[in-house]
């Protein structure tokens, strides 16, 4: 937790190797650091490296990459209607935070909310889009300020949401919010959506991660919000699902989580319903400090 209760957080990712965890700002358009038994600082700085609503954030740190998006929208400090529909992946220094690059997705009608960012293992880095339905690719060692592809669209999409790789790389799985699961061969690109058994929904899922060959998943587009394990057998097919978190009182919006270790780390009372559309507080809602 932090005390700061207008830090508005979003994207959740951890340094295996230092046990550090960098937590996204919306509001704030920055990218604070948490380690375990010292205070919340921060590691990016607000608008560092153009850096808008700071939105999902990944850590590669075999390269020594923290990777971010971000995007032009009202719940940002200072935005302004020049900012509308822009959007970007950036990347900081893992050590020190220092900018590195940023790439700009190109202006689209419906606009971006680049709200995921995976990294393969051979450190390609993958954006999901839920405004404009595509995944963003952009490959490793890309210099500063190249564009990222459209890796792939298709008619099925509708608000692409988080991402895992399967342990052997081959496979993306991805959560669209009111479609379901989707298992994306890499090489061929192809789109398979995994059906549920009777009585198992995975609508509704924000954020993911992979444990084993299951699939932990944030679903806050159900009630009330909860954390799932999905069970997966080869194929892939979806077996069941496990509730391993309910708990409103604390998480009223949960939003995005990173396995780590044995534990589910995850954002739970993002604040989304506390702000409306235009980026205004709504005074009929409580603002908490993160946790």
């Amino acid at each position: 937790a932090a005390a700061d209760s207008a830090f508005y957080p979003e994207g959740l990712a951890r340094d295996a190797r230092t046990g550090r965890f960098f937590v996204a700002s919306v509001r704030e358009r920055k990218i604070a650091v948490v380690t375990a038994g010292k205070p919340a600082r921060d590691f990016v700085r607000p608008g560092a490296g153009g850096l808008r609503a700071a939105l999902a954030v990944a850590v590669d740190a075999r390269r020594g990459r923290l990777w971010a998006t971000s995007a032009g929208i009202p719940q940002m400090a200072g935005f302004a209607a020049g900012d509308t529909g822009r959007a970007s992946i950036h990347a900081f220094d893992l050590a020190s935070g220092k900018v590195i690059a940023r790439h700009d997705l190109p202006n689209s009608p419906e606009g971006h909310v680049p709200g995921d960012v995976c990294i393969a293992p051979n450190g390609d880095v993958y954006v999901t889009d839920s405004a404009h339905p595509a995944i963003w690719r952009l490959r490793a060692g890309a210099k500063n300020g190249a564009p990222p592809e459209e890796w792939l669209s298709d008619p099925s999409f509708r608000s692409l949401q988080g991402q895992a790789f399967s342990a052997d790389g081959r496979t993306l799985y991805v959560a669209d919010y009111p479609h379901g699961l989707a298992a994306i061969d890499v090489a061929t690109r192809a789109v398979r959506w995994l059906e549920p058994p009777a009585g198992v929904c995975v609508l509704g899922i924000d954020g993911m991660g992979r444990a084993g060959d299951d699939l932990v998943c944030v679903q806050n587009g159900i009630a009330p919000s909860r954390i799932g394990r999905v069970r997966l057998a080869p194929g892939p097919r979806i077996t069941g699902l496990e509730v391993l978190d309910r708990n409103p009182a604390v998480a009223d919006e949960p939003t995005m989580g990173v396995v780590a270790g044995d534990n589910f780390v995850y954002v739970a009372n993002s604040q989304w319903e506390k702000y409306d559309e235009a980026g205004a507080r709504r005074l009929d809602r409580e603002l908490t400090a993160p946790t």
